[in-house]
This record gives structure tokens, sequence and C-alpha cells, in this order.
């Protein structure tokens, strides 16, 4: 049995049958069909959503049958529940978590959070029950923590340095003792490789090889942006705050102020739609910026956006968006604020131009260079292209079945 800890949450619909957001239940699949049946079913331990229907973390649900998929869920928490609830169920939460590893041949978890520390749980019973252990960390959380506490003030700047002190310590300890530290980014990477006893940089991405935009679709494309009509560019993901999606329309409407024959056009929602239409209207580029709504995560999706020759990121906090291997599979360019990350990215396709962080001017500049200069675009839609297949998802999946399965041979045989 794999079991994998998890906060990412699941509703559950009947006794064998449960519900999660769509790109987490495919990467469930991923995760199963990587294996080939090696560790037979995967268990999902996670908070519960009450009882109900509609959208999960703003996707199409996706259902998963314990028996015809091979993938189960436990509840370990309420998605309701604050520090304090949890803090009250702990020894109970400790005493399942145990008979989980007990119950396992290799335990998946990441980090979690400090108030809520359930995969660390996970973890360390798995590692008191001499289980091969599979760690993950999607990002480097420390960055992330500091770039949120950027505008905060000293309290809360403190505050938040106390907290990634703390949370640096216990994740260099996990990744001291894991069979397997996957370090999601060179940043991640850097910061705990040389603590830990196995770590492998990776890549969690979303697209499937079949989703890669095909050497027809891309000299189309190329041809097509050639042309003198708006350059289009795209965002995907969710509209929050922290994503600041506000830059990138200032961006485009100090480009089109330059000259720029560009327009944006955004799919997604989230609760700072009404905020980022408002701004778009005030900034006068109202019929520059489209809201386009949600979309199911898939093919029909991934082949909408081949249709956009240029996808502009302009969120200022570390983080490692899948959405930019979706639009390096699309055949899009890249025009983003330099992170850690969107570096990391534009090195893996070089299909990007990167502006200083929070230099909504360079960002324009960057739109106009591109608007003026579409050889240039079409240059990085062929890069993008050509580059894009090396991170399908299935590729990464494989990738990571065959650290696993070592890890889990070498923890054996280290342990008869």
């Amino acid at each position: 049995m794999y079991t994998v800890v998890i906060v990412v949450p699941f509703r559950r619909k009947s006794e064998f049958v449960g519900e999660v957001a769509s790109d987490w239940g495919y990467a469930l699949k991923l995760l199963r069909d990587s294996f080939s049946g090696r560790f037979g079913k995967i268990v999902v331990a996670a908070p519960e959503i009450p009882l109900g229907d509609g959208l999960i973390g703003n996707q199409e649900p996706y259902a998963l049958h314990a028996e015809e998929d091979g993938i189960s869920f436990v509840k370990i928490a309420n998605t309701q529940w604050r520090a304090r609830q949890f803090w009250k169920n702990y020894f109970k939460i400790r005493k399942q978590l145990q008979q989980l590893a007990q119950d396992t041949d290799v335990l998946h978890t990441d980090m979690g959070n400090l108030y809520q520390p359930y995969p660390r749980m996970g973890f360390e019973a798995a590692w008191r029950a001499g289980v091969c252990t599979v760690f993950v960390q999607d990002m480097d959380i420390i960055q992330q923590i500091r770039d949120q506490s950027r505008d905060k003030g000293l309290p809360g700047k403190l505050r938040a340095e106390a907290y990634a002190a703390i949370y640096y310590q216990l994740t260099r300890r996990v990744a001291a003792r894991a069979d397997l530290s996957l370090l999601k980014s060179k940043a991640a990477f850097g910061r705990y490789a040389p603590y830990a006893k196995n770590p492998k940089n990776f890549m969690n991405t979303s697209f499937s090889i079949s989703d890669v935009i095909s050497d027809k679709a891309i000299q189309e494309k190329c041809t097509a942006v050639e042309s003198s009509s708006p350059l289009q560019c795209l965002y995907l993901g969710r509209l929050v705050d922290r994503k600041n999606i506000d830059h990138g329309i200032h961006a485009v409407a100090k480009a089109r102020q330059m000259g720029a024959n560009v327009e944006f056009n955004i799919i997604g929602q989230g609760p700072d739609e009404e905020r980022l239409q408002a701004k778009a209207k005030e900034l006068g580029v109202a019929d520059a910026v489209h809201f386009l709504g949600s979309r199911p995560y898939g093919p029909e999706l991934m082949k909408e956006i081949q249709a956009y020759p240029v996808f502009l990121y302009s969120a200022t906090i570390e983080d490692t968006p899948r959405a930019l291997f979706d639009g390096l599979a699309a055949g899009c360019a890249l025009a983003s604020y330099r992170t850690s990350y969107t570096e990391e990215v534009v090195e893996m396709g070089q299909h990007g131009q990167l502006a200083p962080l929070g230099d909504t001017d360079a960002l324009a500049k960057i739109l106009c260079d591109l608007d003026r200069d579409r050889s240039r675009v079409a240059s990085l839609i062929r890069a993008a292209g050509q580059n894009a297949a090396y991170h399908a998802a299935e590729n990464w999946y494989q990738r990571r079945a065959e650290w696993t399965i070592e890890a889990y041979e070498k923890h054996h045989h280290h342990n008869k």
C-alpha cells in the first residue's frame, strides 16, 4: 500500500467514492499508473470537506472509486477545524496515523503547516514504524513566507521570521530522515539538499505528453503571431490577491500607452475578480482585458491556450505554479517578473523574458518589445514547443516512481 498524508482535501460521496479537485484527481491517477501496481492500492489520508455538491477548490470535482480506481480516502481531520479543534483531536489523529503507517509499504508526505501538522505527524509515524518515507517540498516556503511579510511592518516580519525559523528546522530534520526527498525548484533544493539523505530535484507538472503543441500547430501559431493583430497575452489560474494579476493589468495598460498592440486574457475565477475588473476599468483598458471565466483542467483547456502567444505572469511572491509549464506545453512565450522559480523555468524552456520583481514599467517594456518584434515571439514559441515534452507529467511521474522504488529497495536492504 502507498499512503499519502496531505492537506489537500477530499469530499466523501459514498462508502467507496471520494471527490477531489480535478487536477489532484488526475495527479493521483498518474501516481498510481507510474508504479504499475508495485505497491498496490493508494490511500489518501486528508481533511474531509463537509457533504455537498459543487466545485472543490474552484475546480470541477473528480470522483475516484476505491475498488475501480484503486484509490481510497481516509478522513483524518475536518476542513472546518481551526487549530484549537485540531489539537483537541491530536492523540486521536496520531493513533490513526500510526495505524496507517503500520499497514503501508511507502508513506508520502509534505510539510503542511505548523498549526495543523498532520502531514509531518504522518511522516513521524512512518519513521517510528520503520516504513519507507517519501517527503515532498513543493516550493521554497521560507522565501514565500518572507515575501508575504514584505509589507506587514516590523511585528509582522518578526512573526514571519519566527515561523520560518521553526519551519526550516523541522523541514531539515524531515529531509535528513526521509528515504527520498523530492525538492521542487532549485531554491528548495539548494536550501535542503545539503541535509537530505536522498534529495532529488523534480518538477510537479500537470500536462500530458498528448497536450504538447504539435510542430504543425507551432508553425501556424508563428505565422499568425507575425501578423498585425493584437498580441494576445494569457494568465491562467486562481484570481487571488497574492498572484498580483493587477500588476499584469498595469503592465498591459502602460504598454498600450507606449503604443503596443496588446491584449490580456484571464482564464480563472476567484475572490479578486471584481477588484481586477474595476482596476482594468480604472486604467482605461477594460476593452483590452478579457475575463474568460474558469475551465476544467484537461485536454480541451490545453488546446484552448495554444491560441495565445504570450503567458503573462506577474506574481511578486515566490511560488511554483504548474500553469507556467502548461504555457510551455502550449507553446507560449513567457513574460514575467524575475523570481527564483520563473528564472528556472525560463532556463528550462529558453522561452521567456524576465523583468525585475515588481517593476511594472519593465514588464510593460517587455510587452512592447515583443509586440514590435513578432519574429522574436515566434522564436520563443518554437523554443517552448521544443522543450516541453521532457516536462510532461508522465515523464516526471516515471522519474519519481523509479526514485521511489530505488529508495524502497535500499530501505529494506538496510533494514534486513
